[in-house]
């Protein structure tokens, strides 16, 4: 099953995505309450500017498996540059360059 957020309850998720800008600021709310999570669940986070936002430090904390923006960002760093100019640069090279 999939849903918005305003079917979370009823639909119990066993993966939650967070494709909003909700993280890149401090002041940010959570785009899902913490309470709501459970350690059953993945949460990703397609925030990878900060690396940890406070959804996937929520998440960690409640024991969830949780997969950072920062692990899209290099899949996707890596495609572009293979579509570009035709090399398959390793994740590790990737993940060297990345401050």
């Amino acid at each position: 099953k999939w849903g918005d957020i305003s079917d979370f309850e009823t639909i119990h998720p066993e993966v939650v995505v967070n494709s909003t800008p909700l993280g890149m600021k401090p002041e940010d709310r959570l785009p899902v309450s913490e309470e709501l999570l459970s350690k059953e669940m993945t949460v990703f986070d397609l925030v990878y500017t900060p690396p940890v936002t406070p959804l996937i430090e929520a998440a960690q904390k409640k024991g969830c498996t949780t997969i950072t923006g920062t692990e899209m960002f290099i899949g996707q760093a890596k495609e572009q540059f293979y579509l570009f100019f035709g090399i398959d640069v390793p994740e590790a090279t990737i993940r060297e360059l990345i401050p």
